[in-house]
């Protein structure tokens, strides 16, 4: 056998291997349809689409980080470690002692509450009363004009 007929002879062997191989790969379910059309509905992706995905998803996640950034007040611009955790910890306790705060203001609010309506009922009686003496005084005098109008005649 010649060189160019051995070479012919092992490029047919190997072809055929490895159609051999490809065809045993695939088992007929019989619904080659069915297989070409979930082929088809997979989506393909390509390096461009992927790129511009990741490039979405990053902005949206530069925009939550500034969001979060701007509401602990600016703590972007710290790049240490332990001084962005200690500027947190500063952030939290003074939340926490302006909660603190807030809670001993509503307190005295409503002690304030309570003793404005103390006072006011206090009000009321005091203005009761001052109005039956009034009536009082009032009705003792027609008693008195009247009898004096009766000792007269």
């Amino acid at each position: 056998m010649s060189g160019a007929a051995s070479l012919a002879a092992a490029k047919r062997r190997r072809g055929v291997s490895q159609t051999n191989n490809q065809r045993a790969n695939i088992v007929p379910t019989g619904n080659t349809k069915v297989e070409q059309s979930e082929q088809q509905a997979q989506p393909v992706f390509t390096p461009m689409s992927i790129l511009t995905q990741h490039h979405i998803r990053l902005e949206n996640l530069e925009k939550a980080q500034n969001a979060v950034q701007s509401a602990m007040g600016g703590v972007d611009e710290i790049n240490d470690f332990d001084e962005r955790l200690t500027s947190l910890e500063k952030h939290y306790i003074e939340k926490s002692v302006l909660e603190d705060k807030l809670l001993k203001l509503q307190k005295l609010v409503n002690q304030m509450d309570k003793r404005m309506d103390g006072m006011q009922s206090l009000l009321l009686k005091v203005q009761t009363s001052a109005v039956e003496a009034n009536n009082n005084v009032i009705k003792k005098e027609l008693q008195d004009s009247k009898e004096e109008a009766v000792e007269e005649l």
